[in-house]
């Protein structure tokens, strides 16, 4: 019998990246360097073989930055899944790097696709780049009638809400953004000073979704986590089933399959969570980080407000 789902991230260039943003996960555990590009015909291979064991397969192109990988192997490996309902190819970028001829690329995979774009705000400093190195790249996007998707990662620099509804905006009426998701930082030894706990970033989230539903932003721009915390939705650090991690694999150069990529280090056990009444709300967060001494607190005012809405 097959199982319903599995997400694959293929780091296709391994860390390699044309920035070098301060709290990427991949360059702390393996550096910004070049370790050669993923086989297409290893992927191939390897989804075949996935397809007879799974109903639905997610196919992430993450980093790194995957538009490092070279175009006439993109194309080729978009190409073969083209008309498959049930495999999905997603994209993680920077963006930086999109042009016509990417652009072109993706849209024979599909008319509808999505750019998943990592952007902060004005206020990160812990890219390498502002976004009005982006803007052309955004126009471009829209000028072919594709969507884009951003991916906010929430620090010390940027998580002065009064700065980011200004941001929001930016999005919505500059760059006519379709989502949004908003993720804490990670943690890691060279952003100590960056880092926020649990507390500091669900306070973040519940004055954003207040603003977002008393300007009617959702008309324009849907929000995440919220949706999802609505919607009963939960993605990973918000899922209580204890095999979660065993949802996601990741394949790095020249073709090393591991687990969820933030598999290291310390466990959360979360066998100390199951007799919360919230346990199915919170799901203990990530395994593989170590929750702050305000995580619970902070899970359960998140709760009490999403309950709140709910009940309305």
């Amino acid at each position: 019998m097959k199982q319903n789902f599995i997400s694959i991230n293929l780091k296709l260039v391994g860390s390699l990246c044309n920035l070098n943003c301060k709290y990427c996960y991949e360059h702390e555990q393996y550096g910004n360097r070049n370790t050669g590009f993923i086989s297409v015909d290893d992927i191939i291979n390897y989804i075949n073989f996935l397809r007879n064991q799974y109903k639905y397969i997610k196919i992430i192109l993450h980093g790194g930055e995957p538009l490092l990988y070279p175009k006439d192997k993109m194309n080729r490996l978009l190409q073969y899944y083209k008309n498959e309902s049930n495999i999905h190819i997603a994209i993680q970028t920077n963006g930086l790097l999109i042009d016509q001829e990417w652009i072109d690329i993706f849209k024979n995979y599909s008319n509808d696709f999505l750019f998943s774009i990592s952007l902060d705000s004005k206020d990160s400093l812990l890219r390498d780049f502002k976004t009005d190195k982006l803007s052309q790249k955004f126009k471009l996007i829209k000028d072919n009638n594709l969507k884009i998707g951003i991916v906010s990662v929430i620090s010390k620099e940027n998580i002065d809400t009064t700065k980011y509804k200004k941001f929001i905006h930016m999005l919505i009426n500059k760059f006519q953004i379709n989502f949004l998701t908003i993720n804490k930082i990670r943690f890691n030894n060279q952003i100590k000073d960056s880092f926020i706990n649990e507390l500091e970033y669900t306070n973040f989230l519940i004055d954003i979704f207040n603003y977002w539903i008393e300007k009617k932003l959702y008309n324009q721009l849907k929000i995440n986590p919220f949706l999802d915390l609505m919607q009963n939705k939960n993605s990973c650090i918000f899922n209580s089933n204890l095999q979660k991690c065993n949802s996601f694999i990741t394949i790095y150069p020249p073709f090393n399959i591991k687990g969820c990529d933030h598999q290291k280090g310390q466990t959360n056990n979360l066998s100390k969570c199951l007799g919360c009444h919230i346990f199915d709300f919170c799901g203990g967060g990530c395994i593989y980080e170590i929750q702050d001494e305000t995580f619970c607190d902070a899970r359960f005012k998140l709760f009490n407000y999403i309950q709140s809405l709910k009940n309305e």
